[in-house]
C-alpha cells in the first residue's frame, strides 16, 4: 500500500466552517446539490497543490483558511523514492509512517502565501515552512485529478 491522506480538517473554506473528515483508500463524496461536496474536493486539491485564493473562497473573510491533513503510509519505500535532499528534509517529520502538515491562508492572494507548516514529532508543534519541505511535499503527491460526476446514474 502507498501513502495517502487519512484525515483532514478544513476550516473557513467556502461553505465549510469547520469539518473533520476521515478518509479511506476509497471515500465517495455523495449528497444533494449545493451541500458542499465540490468545496471538500477543492479544499483537498488546494491542500495538496495550493492555488490562488479569492475573497469568495473564505467563509469568513476575517478568518484564515486552514486545512490540516495527516498523511499515513510514508514508509521506507516512499522515502527512498524521494531525491536525497527531499528525503533529508522530510524524514525528521515522519513518525510512525505518518506526516501531519497544514496550509494556512490569512487572506486572498497568491498560492505562494500558503506555505506548509509541518508537525514536528519531537516538539509536537508546527514548524513554519522549513526549508525544502514544499518541494518534498510536492514530490509526495501527484497532480490531483478530478473525475466529473455522472449526470444521470440510471
Amino acid at each position: 500500500m502507498s501513502h495517502r491522506i487519512s484525515s483532514l480538517n478544513i476550516k473557513n473554506y467556502r461553505s465549510i466552517i469547520d469539518l473533520d473528515i476521515e478518509l479511506q483508500n476509497f471515500t465517495p463524496v455523495v449528497g444533494q446539490n449545493n451541500v458542499g461536496k465540490s468545496n471538500i474536493l477543492n479544499a483537498i486539491h488546494w491542500f495538496i497543490k495550493p492555488t490562488k485564493l479569492e475573497t469568495g473562497d473564505f467563509n469568513n473573510s476575517g478568518q484564515p483558511i486552514e486545512v490540516t491533513g495527516k498523511v499515513t503510509g510514508v514508509s521506507e519505500d516512499i522515502l527512498a523514492a524521494l531525491s536525497g535532499t527531499q528525503r533529508t528534509k522530510i524524514e525528521p517529520y515522519v513518525s510512525d509512517n505518518t506526516i501531519t502538515f497544514k496550509r494556512v491562508m490569512a487572506s486572498a492572494g497568491a498560492a505562494s502565501q500558503a506555505k506548509p507548516q509541518i508537525l514536528n514529532p519531537e516538539t509536537e508543534e508546527y514548524d513554519d515552512n522549513p526549508t525544502g519541505i514544499s518541494a518534498a511535499l510536492d514530490a509526495l503527491f501527484p497532480e490531483p485529478l478530478r473525475v466529473a460526476a455522472m449526470s444521470d446514474a440510471s
